[in-house]
């Protein structure tokens, strides 16, 4: 009887699922749009305006100040998945959670005049909190 110490695990893994100590779970999260990318590829800066980008993208998600009189306007969208493992006895709880994804960004920043003079695609929390010099 090879099978004795499968079978053993079979049968602990089954009455742990089946009790509710054990669970498994996936979950998708989403919000948000990414900008498409052929928009992002027509706002070249020094040659489009406020006007523009709000026509191709929409309203930001926010809005900050930049460096000298520059202004930001930031798009967010979030995408996340992931799985997980909870094990829970009356000695301890465990769990094991793993996930892909986050929140993307795309930030424009244009001069006193609203012409648009930087663009840059990345983790929004990073964009947010940069401030970088113009030229």
């Amino acid at each position: 009887m090879k099978n004795r110490p499968l079978i053993g695990a079979l049968l602990l893994s089954g009455t742990l699922f089946f009790s509710g100590c054990l669970s498994v779970d996936w979950e998708r999260s989403r919000q948000g749009e990414p900008p498409r990318q052929e928009a992002i590829d027509y706002l070249q800066p020094k040659k489009v305006g406020l006007t523009q980008c709000l026509m191709v993208l929409g309203a930001p998600h926010l809005v900050q100040r930049g460096p000298g009189q520059s202004t930001d306007l930031l798009w967010a969208s979030f995408e996340k998945d992931g799985w997980g493992v909870n094990l829970d006895t009356r000695e301890s709880h465990s769990d094991y959670h793993d996930s892909n994804g986050g929140t993307e960004g795309l930030r424009l920043r244009f001069d006193a005049r609203w012409r648009l003079i930087e663009k840059s695609v990345g983790s929004f929390p990073d964009l947010s909190r940069a401030k970088v010099d113009q030229d």
